[in-house]
């Protein structure tokens, strides 16, 4: 009678301690299996989708890079349009909870009224001024004599127009600007012999120019929508913090 109440309390025992393992393995599953919906606006050197169809840019590669603290696993989210288009509509679509996450956003009051932003930066972007990298003219700014150089630039960037002006001031340089509507236009106008140099961001990669100038820093982060109530900033910062922490010059590796 003794043996078959010491077999039942082992067997009783031995069931609960299989139960706790299931319910830990299960939890497990479910933090590795978080899948975060992230929108994925096509920007030169941040989100980009290669000829065979690969992610690739900065803002992929370190979302790579957090994954590994998170155990989060990707749904990347694309909407036609042209960037412009593509950014309000997936902005939108954040707001609303229909994505979790969106990267590359500086920082403003405006949108901080409707947007989470990250606790931490993951990165810096400069304007800079490029020429053609082959120019035989050789250009370069002389802060100690005037200049006058053409500069393409996007029609719709009020803000780095404000900073190129601010820039030109500090280093007497009098610009004449050639609008366009594209960067594929910019660089037109330079090849073309219609501007000296353009307008660009130092993630922006543009083929066989070279930088002439990089002014006002700006540091970009993630956004997520004030409803989100899942603890996904809370998981975001945690990582950014240990990556920082883990390798301070990160994000280096990556520009």
């Amino acid at each position: 009678m003794k043996q078959n109440k010491w077999i039942s309390f082992f067997s009783l025992l031995l069931a609960m301690v299989m139960l706790a393992s299931l319910c830990v393995t299960a939890d497990a599953k479910q933090e590795k299996g978080r899948v975060v919906r992230v929108g994925y606006p096509i920007q030169w050197g941040l989100t980009e989708i290669d000829e065979d169809g690969n992610y690739r840019g900065y803002t992929y590669e370190y979302l790579q890079e957090i994954a590994q603290y998170t155990g989060w696993t990707y749904e990347f989210v694309q909407v036609p349009g042209d960037t412009d288009q593509s950014l309000g509509t997936l902005m939108d679509m954040l707001d609303k909870g229909e994505i979790d996450l969106m990267g590359g956003t500086l920082y403003s009051q405006a949108l901080a009224e409707t947007y989470n932003y990250s606790a931490f930066s993951y990165g810096t972007v400069d304007t800079v001024l490029q020429v053609l990298h082959d120019d035989p003219r050789d250009i370069v700014i002389d802060s100690q004599s005037n200049q006058k150089i053409r500069i393409a630039i996007i029609e719709t960037s009020k803000m780095r127009r404000q900073e190129l002006e601010e820039y030109c001031k500090l280093n007497l340089i009098e610009p004449e600007y050639i609008l366009c509507k594209s960067g594929e236009e910019q660089l037109h106008a330079l090849k073309s012999g219609r501007a000296d140099a353009l307008l660009n961001t130092s993630l922006n990669l543009f083929p066989g120019v070279r930088t002439i100038a990089k002014f006002s820093p700006k540091p970009f982060y993630f956004i997520m929508s004030k409803n989100n109530g899942q603890g996904l900033m809370q998981e975001l910062n945690s990582a950014i913090s240990s990556i920082e922490q883990a390798d301070p010059y990160f994000f280096h590796h990556l520009v």
